[in-house]
């Protein structure tokens, strides 16, 4: 469900708001690829995710002052990759 959800919101990210109640995702759109590489880790049946990560990308998602539905592409970038390093667990 995660992932879907940062599918969708990659997906739309670009498109320009039709009203004036929808976010203006210009960081989204311009980190596209690495929402989709979020995606794709979320979904990888053969390694796990951690816990920690979970929340990370949950929070992500679901903080409307957060970097997902800003404008900085720099901090929704650092934002992706401390996420992504979170995520994964060391081998």
């Amino acid at each position: 469900m995660l992932a879907k959800t940062l599918r969708r919101v990659a997906e739309t990210s670009c498109e320009r708001p039709i009203t004036t109640y929808r976010p203006r995702l210009s960081a989204a759109c311009h980190e596209s690829i690495s929402l989709e590489a979020l995606a794709k880790t979320l979904e990888r049946d053969n390694e796990p995710v951690t816990p920690a990560g979970m929340l990370r990308v949950t929070e992500l998602i679901t903080a409307g002052g957060g970097p997902l539905w800003g404008t900085s592409e720099e901090a929704l970038g650092k934002e992706i990759e401390t996420t992504l390093a979170v995520l994964t667990p060391p081998h």
